[in-house]
């Protein structure tokens, strides 16, 4: 006999009794009550976000150093070389993903921007569904989405800022409805993550690490071993394209090894910078002449965010555990929490090099913990939702304003032209096309059949553009090289036939213990040795150098 509505508190007693996970699970808002706008129109709104903000950047701006990185990697990889094993690159994912777009858009630069932008699409869709939790009225939702598609800079670092975006959405999902098949989820997401970039994956998999256990304290004390099998195993699927690369590729998982050992020899991850607190950078925000110094207000804004970044992370878990029980009824408590905890680990990526590009990458958990706060103090009031999307906006000029759609729409004709990258005609600053048609002329004048090209250490994206291989692995040389590795360079350059060498002699940062010759000193002692200084005979600018290779067959 069916049991009527009004006799069924005691069988929920019950079943809470003998399975408390499910009577805590049917106490979170299902997500038809927690979404008030149709996913539809969030699919609609991110696309169309996407084209009005990347339309006029697709074929503008050109980065020879980190862009190039990303092109020459993804290049390689469409000619079935493999990432990490065959050249100096990131894990293999985004290199994957781009020759994946190549076969639908072609194999040349516009083809990489491409796909840097359809990963933007895609996380700025995630991100949308995410703050849809919230209720929030379709404008807030709009400005909210143009706020976290501006921080998706620059756009061939899509793949670093999207994986911090996206990894809120699953943190959500586990929170939401924490049944084993959403930690089995998010744990796929923490593996491909990893396959995207091995810091990404240690960020992801150590914040949905602090949701399990967030969740498990917050709303129901039972099944932790479950529930952190469930993830695990769901890590190792997610891990199932490196896994396999690993066992069938001969030498990729020693060289993914060597990279890893790489990093604690060296003892970081990247070459630091400053922490541009506020008040440090206060005291230099004038020039002499009264003028506002514009590159340290960026440099000031970011310490402004920092220092609320930081107090999010310390204040918010207090709230969060006094709040603990409201978490399966209160979706803006669980948006909190998500970019709370997924923003922990990030904060270590801003910090190990603190500049605006890093803070992008790093901050949308930041945000999306930022947006959900007028949401606990009273989401009907309009001026408070106000407030927090203008504050939010008037933090976001310094992406704004170093966009290449700012650039573009403020650059004077005369500051740039056209040039040709893999068959695709870009608008480039002058100074980049000048540098380009050098590269061009030098390689027609001096190189002969059979001879490579090695451009050092910031111009990877040479390299596409002159269909010129790397004669030697590091395409981005700047940590400092143990001696036996350089000992391999030298012989790379030798076996390579290494006709031409492009060197810029510049101090990263300043810094001159960061230069090439600081790094690489045996490497560089070669070159001085073995190749003929020609720098002279193209008018070459200060600091950029043009070596070419002594006792050569056939001089031209």
């Amino acid at each position: 006999m069916l049991t009527p509505p009004s006799e069924t508190s005691g069988h929920l007693k019950n079943l809470q009794k003998h399975c408390p996970l499910a009577i805590k699970m049917k106490k979170s808002a299902p997500i038809s009550e927690t979404i008030s706008t149709p996913l539809l129109y969030l699919f609609c709104m991110a696309f169309l976000l996407t084209i009005l903000w990347d339309w006029k950047q697709i074929d503008f701006g050109f980065n020879i150093a980190d862009e190039g990185f990303l092109w020459y990697g993804t290049w390689r990889t469409i000619l079935r070389e493999i990432p990490v094993r065959d050249f100096q690159s990131y894990f293999p994912g985004r290199y994957y993903w781009g020759a994946f777009w190549s076969i639908f858009l072609g194999n040349g630069f516009i083809s990489v921007r491409l796909s840097c932008i359809i990963f933007q699409f895609v996380t700025l869709t995630l991100g949308l569904f995410t703050l849809n939790r919230l209720r929030a009225p379709l404008w807030f939702l709009l400005v909210s989405g143009i706020i976290l598609l501006t921080w998706i800079f620059p756009i061939y670092k899509s793949y670093d800022s999207g994986l911090a975006m996206a990894g809120v959405y699953f943190a959500v999902l586990i929170m939401e409805n924490p049944s084993l098949l959403r930690h089995f989820i998010g744990g796929i997401f923490a593996g491909l993550a990893l396959f995207f970039g091995l810091n990404h994956g240690l960020y992801a998999a150590t914040g949905l690490f602090l949701i399990v256990v967030f969740t498990w304290a917050g709303i129901s004390r039972h099944d932790l071993l479950k529930r952190f099998a469930s993830y695990i195993c769901g890590f190792f699927a997610g891990n199932l394209p490196l896994l396999a690369m690993w066992l069938t590729i001969p030498g990729f998982f020693k060289s993914c090894m060597a990279q890893i050992t790489s990093l604690f020899q060296l003892g970081t991850t990247n070459l630091s910078l400053p922490i541009p607190w506020p008040w440090v950078v206060w005291n230099n925000l004038y020039s002499r002449t009264g003028f506002l110094n514009t590159v340290l207000f960026k440099d000031f804004i970011d310490g402004v965010i920092l220092i609320v970044w930081l107090f999010l992370i310390v204040s918010a878990p207090v709230y969060l555990f006094i709040k603990r029980k409201h978490l399966a009824d209160n979706p803006a408590i669980t948006v909190l929490a998500a970019g709370v905890f997924m923003s922990i680990p990030r904060l270590h990526h801003f910090l190990s090099r603190a500049d605006l590009e890093h803070l992008a990458n790093s901050l949308h958990p930041v945000l999306f913990g930022l947006l959900s706060v007028p949401f606990l103090v009273n989401h009907k009031n309009k001026k408070i939702l106000g407030a927090t999307a203008l504050i939010l906006l008037l933090l976001s000029y310094p992406v704004i304003n170093n966009s290449l759609l700012a650039e573009r729409l403020t650059e004077k004709s005369e500051n740039s032209a056209i040039v040709k990258l893999g068959g695709d005609n870009i608008f480039a600053p002058v100074y980049i096309a000048n540098l380009i048609q050098m590269l061009k002329h030098c390689k027609d004048k001096y190189l002969s059949p059979g001879e490579t090209i090695l451009t050092i250490p910031f111009y990877p994206g040479a390299y596409p553009i002159l269909e010129q291989k790397s004669p030697i692995y590091e395409i981005y040389p700047l940590f400092k090289a143990p001696d036996d590795r350089q000992k391999e360079i030298i012989a790379e350059i030798k076996t390579g036939n290494v006709g031409l060498i492009f060197f810029a002699y510049l101090n990263l940062d300043g810094n001159k213990d960061r230069s090439f010759p600081a790094a690489y000193h045996m490497v560089f002692e070669h070159i001085m040795n073995s190749f003929d200084n020609i720098s002279a005979n193209e008018g070459l600018p200060p600091g950029y150098y043009l070596f070419r290779r002594k006792n050569r067959k056939g001089s031209s």
